[in-house]
C-alpha cells in the first residue's frame, strides 16, 4: 500500500521532467535553425555584396582609384587633398547597399577567425537575426559601433579575439579601413550607454549565452 502511494506521488514529478526535457529539445531545436539561418542569410547576402564590390570598383577610372585610396593630389590645386576628403566624409553617412529590403553599409571581418559578415545599415533585434547591425556611429568619423548575435555564423568569436588581432571594415565604396584589437570589456545586459563610452575608432560587441552581460571589444584604426 505505501509503495502504491509513492509511484502515485511520484508520478507528477516525472510528468514535470518530461515537460522540462522536452521545452529544452525544443530551445535547442530552435537556436540551431536561428543559427543555421543566420548562416545561410550571411552566404546569401556576402555573394551579392562582394560582386557588388568588385564590380563597382573595378569599373572605376584611374583618377577615381587615386581619389579613393586617398594619395595626396596636391599638386593640382583644383582637387580636394587627402585631409579634406576625410573631413568631408567624418561628416557624411555611410552609403548603404540594399539586398532583400535591407540596407548594409560595408563587410566586417576578422582575418584570424576566416570570418566575413555584411554589416546592416540600422540595427533591430529583426535585422540582427540576420547579420551583424551597426548599432551607432561612422567608420568615416571614427566611431563605429557594430552589434551581432552570438551565433557561431556571427560574433560568437569575440570572447577570444586577443589584443593585436585585426579587423577590416569594408565599405560600400570599398575603402578599407584596417583596425587592431586594443582589449576587452565585460558590461552588464543593460549598460546601453556604456557600449558607445569611449574613444575608440571601432567597437564590436555581442552577448554572453545566458545573455545577462556584453562582451565588447575596442579595436583602434591602423
Amino acid at each position: 500500500m505505501k509503495t502504491h502511494i509513492k509511484t502515485k506521488k511520484g508520478i507528477p514529478a516525472i510528468l514535470i521532467g518530461l515537460v522540462l526535457l522536452a521545452l529544452a529539445l525544443t530551445l535547442g531545436v530552435y537556436n540551431l535553425y536561428g543559427e543555421w539561418r543566420a548562416l545561410q542569410a550571411v552566404r546569401e547576402t556576402m555573394r551579392y555584396l562582394e560582386y557588388y564590390l568588385v564590380d563597382s570598383v573595378m569599373h572605376e577610372d584611374s583618377e577615381d582609384i587615386k581619389t579613393r585610396a586617398g594619395k595626396s593630389m596636391d599638386a593640382n590645386p583644383d582637387v580636394k587633398t587627402s585631409w579634406d576628403r576625410k573631413q568631408e566624409r567624418a561628416e557624411k553617412d555611410m552609403p548603404a547597399v540594399n539586398v532583400r529590403d535591407r540596407d548594409y553599409i560595408g563587410i566586417v571581418a576578422i582575418p584570424g577567425y576566416e570570418l566575413e559578415l555584411p554589416v546592416i545599415s540600422e540595427w533591430s533585434y529583426s535585422a540582427l537575426k540576420s547579420a551583424p547591425c551597426r548599432y551607432a556611429g561612422s567608420a568615416y568619423a571614427g566611431d563605429l559601433v557594430i552589434a551581432g548575435h552570438n551565433y557561431r555564423a556571427h560574433f560568437a568569436c569575440l570572447p577570444e579575439l586577443k589584443e593585436g588581432e585585426q579587423v577590416v571594415f569594408t565599405d560600400m565604396e570599398g575603402n578599407v579601413f584596417i583596425y587592431e584589437v586594443t582589449g576587452q570589456e565585460i558590461l552588464n545586459a543593460e549598460a546601453v550607454v556604456a557600449v558607445k563610452r569611449g574613444d575608440w575608432d571601432l567597437t564590436l560587441f555581442t552577448c554572453t549565452g545566458d545573455g545577462t552581460r556584453r562582451i565588447v571589444v575596442r579595436c583602434r584604426l591602423l
